[in-house]
């Protein structure tokens, strides 16, 4: 017995390397098999206004569209994405700002506040989880919920096209057509419907409320 265990603690110190080189090799495959559960919602939501942690609300002339990501990480393991960005629509080249709680800072008179709710049309209230930037982690065995917050600066939009990249490499068997099309990265997108017809008048809430 003490023969093998000498035996092995020697071959133990003498492949260390590769040893380490293997549980390397295999921590990086796993994390490479990591699939996510991505659900994009296909149809927006025209919202009032965005509720901040101050009292005060977030409002735009021409009105705020809503849409939310929903991201199930199974795996044991944490996984970045990156490049999460809207676009007028799935062929559109014209890139929309949507709200991030970096922008919430004293150039925009946003200084110390945070969106934490939306008041729909109907006068209901809801949670609102915006990204802290266009980057962020999916944490391991969780849910991760992203709401998308766009103002739109004419009244013409009819669809938003979102995208983002994970830190995953994608399959080498498999190009998108669309999106990302020459990034080496996963991608997960949806073209997203807004619905003019249930576009509230914006108009005259400002003006309500300005009175």
């Amino acid at each position: 017995m003490l023969k093998f265990i000498s035996e092995a603690s020697s071959y133990l110190f003498q492949n260390w390397i590769a040893i380490i080189a293997l549980l390397f090799s295999y921590i990086t495959y796993k994390r490479n098999s990591i699939k996510l559960d991505v659900d994009i919602q296909k149809s927006s939501k025209w919202i009032l206004s965005m509720l901040c942690d101050d009292g005060s609300s977030v409002i735009n002339e021409n009105g705020l569209i809503h849409a939310n990501i929903k991201i199930i990480n199974s795996s044991n393991f944490d996984i970045g994405f990156f490049n999460l960005c809207v676009f007028e629509s799935k062929n559109g080249s014209r890139e929309l700002n949507y709200y991030r709680n970096s922008q919430f800072h004293i150039f925009n008179d946003l200084v110390d506040r945070k969106a934490i709710s939306v008041l729909a049309p109907n006068r209901e209230q809801y949670g609102l989880n915006l990204p802290d930037a266009s980057f962020g982690t999916i944490k391991a065995r969780s849910m991760t919920s992203i709401d998308i917050v766009v103002a739109p600066d004419d009244d013409e939009i009819t669809g938003l096209y979102i995208a983002f990249k994970t830190t995953k490499s994608r399959s080498k068997l498999f190009k998108p057509s669309h999106g990302f099309v020459n990034s080496p990265y996963e991608q997960y997108s949806q073209s997203v419907l807004v619905e003019g017809a249930s576009k509230p008048d914006y108009h005259s809430i400002l003006s309500v409320l300005n009175d």
